[in-house]
Formats: C-alpha cells, sequence, structure tokens
C-alpha cells in the first residue's frame, strides 16, 4: 500500500521543514504525494502565491506531486483542510469569514472544484449543518484518534460518500512515522485537481452534491 497524508505544514507556517525537506522525506517514505496545509492565520495571499511557486519548482526537480492547500480557521466553526486553488485564494481574500454563517455564505459563492475535510475538531459538533458542507473528515491526528463517538457523530452528519482520514498533521520529518492513511497502488494523484476529485462529493460537472 502507497500513503497519503492531508495534513502538513512547512516553515511558510508553523512547521520545522522546508518544502524540499518535506517532499523528500516523502517520497522516501513511500507517500503518493506531498499536501502542504500551512495556517491560513499565518500566510497571506502573497506569501501563498510564493509558497505555490516554490513548490512547482520542487515539484518539477524532485518529480514528486505537491499539493498547495491551507489549513482555515473558521471563528466560532472548526478549523478546516481546503484543497484548491481557487477556493485557497478566495479563503485567504476573505474578510467575511467570521462565524459559521459567514462560511457557509461564502461556499455558495465558490464555482472551481474544491475540497474540504474537517481538521481536529474545535466546537466538538455544534452545528451540523456546518458539517454537511465537508467531503470528509479526520478520525485521526497525529496519532490521537478522536474516539467512536465523534466518528458516529460523523457519519451521521456526513454520509457516504463521505470517508474518514488518518492524518499526521505533520510539523517535523521525524515524526513521518506516524500513522495516515494507506492507499492502493494505483491511485495517482499528480496535482490539485486529482486530488480534489479524489476527496470531493461533488459532482462538479453538474455542480451538484453527491449525497
Amino acid at each position: 500500500m502507497a500513503l497519503l497524508n492531508l495534513h502538513c505544514h512547512s516553515t511558510y507556517s508553523d512547521g520545522a521543514n522546508t518544502i524540499r525537506e518535506l517532499a523528500l522525506a516523502y517520497k522516501e517514505a513511500g507517500h503518493i504525494a506531498l499536501c502542504l496545509t500551512d495556517h491560513s492565520y499565518m500566510l497571506t495571499l502573497d506569501v501563498w502565491e510564493r509558497q505555490r511557486e516554490e513548490a512547482a519548482e520542487i515539484e518539477k526537480e524532485l518529480k514528486f506531486p505537491i499539493i498547495i492547500g491551507l489549513e482555515a480557521f473558521i471563528p466560532n466553526a472548526e478549523e478546516i483542510l481546503v484543497f484548491g486553488a481557487d477556493a485557497c485564494r478566495s479563503l485567504l481574500s476573505s474578510s467575511s469569514l467570521y462565524d459559521t454563517g459567514g462560511f457557509k455564505a461564502w461556499h455558495k459563492t465558490q464555482k472551481d472544484p474544491f475540497a474540504l475535510i474537517v481538521a481536529h475538531p474545535y466546537l466538538w459538533l455544534r452545528d451540523s449543518s456546518f458539517y454537511r458542507l465537508m467531503d470528509g473528515y479526520e478520525t485521526m491526528n497525529g496519532g490521537l484518534y478522536w474516539g467512536d463517538d465523534y466518528v458516529k457523530k460523523m457519519k451521521a452528519f456526513m454520509p457516504s460518500p463521505r470517508r474518514g482520514y488518518v492524518s499526521q498533521d505533520l510539523h517535523t520529518i521525524h515524526n513521518l512515522d506516524l500513522p495516515c492513511n494507506e492507499v492502493a497502488e494505483d491511485l495517482i494523484i499528480k496535482n490539485e485537481v486529482d486530488l480534489v476529485t479524489y476527496l470531493s462529493v461533488r459532482d462538479w460537472t453538474n455542480n451538484v452534491h453527491l449525497a
């Protein structure tokens, strides 16, 4: 089996390693891609764009896919992993995401493909309608299992085809042996389009949710 970790931080936020160091370590450890999700509150849009440019150069050099997303904090709601360049740009540019209502309004305006994964629970399931906007959820983070009750509620809020994911929440390559998702060897994730297609429960051709 190959590996896929959706939650990783670099020196662009509070991680200890550069993109190049992470990509080399991930490739050596048998991951199919490096998915970077640095903290939105530690980035500006300009810095995030520079991160994408640096990643593209390293990706070409190492011949190893690097996808740049975000870990976004939605006040009074949740922390989420965001994949899809236009959604990331929109979040970093937005001044209206102060609460769940603001996020829901933002969500309706997004037209280009993106995927949203619930990160470590923030307010512990206080607003089920928020979770129904998600494409999946973490069941484990940095080796910590969130518990059967949490998983049961996530399955109720977000029925199939939404899935649970095991995340390393990696801040240093010294923790690369933490549990993460085991995926089929033939799963191809070459870029963010592939990743969003794999994660998303939305049929983007018709712009409708599958469930």
